[in-house]
């Protein structure tokens, strides 16, 4: 039996079905083997995550494959990880909240421990995204840099309040790699940054906006929307290898033209499919093939492209080595380390997460 598995970060967009350059994916093998397919989001309905997904859940119904989605919130997608490891419904498309999924499912503090390469295997990359750290200037924390220099200088010598869309989100661990990467002495200094964990992306927008934080990481659609009422307070700055010139009109500045020790700083997560191991090649290549169709055609660049998220393959190949990146020499274990030892310090210290540097 096989269960499909999709994660990826969250961003915010509407789609226009009367677009130009729309393709039709057809499949009658899937039509004949799924009377149903079912999109299960560890996402609430009307986010990113959800905006992707009915994308592609767009072209199942032109091809005239029923489909269904249903949100499933969760903390940090572990809970449905661990849902669709047990699942057996073949025709059951799991769709996560974060592209960090991969790396929740390794921490220790979630149990049973699911590691994703052991239970799944990658069937379609559907695209990357780049993150972009924004900074409100006019901030109600102790520190306001007014630019790019100013903040990595912060990170380096200061204990700073990150906003971020929850304890393990990509946003919190961002943050966490930052900091050690300036300063790899930062626990012995003991400046580790405060992480504010809101309940996703929208409140941490609206923390970003009010001055509650003075940074937030997310994608280019969730930060421009978080910026747009606010442009004339807010910088950015973005992973060197990215390439995002601007968003929302507001220049993105890369990280290797602001400090040397950044030259090769890179946390670009990923939207992808999975199946649980064990199933059957045949069904497999049935959903590579759909959803590369879906994801390598004119209309997916035409709404997806600008805002920050090339065109891949659509392979499993694709994601397969994505995967193996992140696991390699201890990647991921080790930005879990950064993150949770910063939480500890802060807590030590007699800080209550939630509440630090906020007023």
């Amino acid at each position: 039996m096989k269960n499909f598995f999709i994660f990826g970060t969250s961003f915010f967009l509407f789609l226009n079905a009367s677009s130009a350059g729309a393709q039709t994916c057809q499949s009658d093998e899937l039509k004949e083997k799924c009377k149903m397919v079912t999109f299960t989001m560890a996402a609430a309905e009307g986010g990113g995550t959800g905006t992707m997904i009915r994308f592609i859940a767009e072209k199942f119904s032109q091809a005239g494959i029923p489909n269904k989605v249903e949100a499933l919130p969760a903390g940090n997608g572990f809970p449905a990880t661990r849902k669709m490891k047990d699942n057996t419904n073949p025709c059951n498309i799991f769709v996560g909240s974060n592209s960090n999924i991969s790396l929740n499912a390794l921490n220790p503090a979630f149990q049973p421990k699911i590691d994703i390469q052991t239970h799944f295997e990658p069937v379609s990359l559907v695209t990357t995204t780049p993150f972009v750290l924004a900074c409100n200037k006019d901030n109600e924390t102790d520190f306001k840099p007014q630019n790019a220099k100013e903040l990595l200088q912060g990170v380096r010598t200061k204990s700073l309040t990150m906003g971020t869309a929850g304890v393990g989100s990509v946003s919190h661990l961002v943050v966490a790699q930052l900091k050690a990467a300036l300063n790899p002495n930062w626990e012995k200094d003991r400046i580790a940054d405060q992480n504010v964990p809101y309940s996703g992306s929208t409140p941490a927008q609206l923390a970003l906006a009010s001055g509650q934080v003075v940074c937030l990481a997310e994608s280019p659609v969730t930060i421009g929307t978080a910026v747009k009422s606010k442009p004339d307070k807010m910088f950015l700055v973005g992973s060197t290898h990215d390439g995002l010139a601007k968003v929302n009109g507001i220049p993105v500045m890369p990280l290797n033209k602001i400090d040397d020790q950044l030259k090769n700083f890179v946390f670009k997560p990923y939207i992808g499919v999975l199946a649980t191991k064990g199933a059957g090649a045949a069904h497999k290549s049935l959903f590579e093939k759909f959803i590369k169709c879906a994801v390598t055609g004119a209309e997916f660049k035409e709404k997806f492209e600008s805002f920050g998220y090339p065109m891949t393959d659509g392979s499993a190949q694709a994601l397969g080595r994505l995967l193996d990146e992140y696991k390699e020499g201890g990647r991921i274990n080790s930005m879990l380390d950064i993150a949770a030892k910063m939480d500890k310090m802060i807590t030590a210290g007699g800080v209550t997460p939630s509440r630090a540097g906020t007023k």
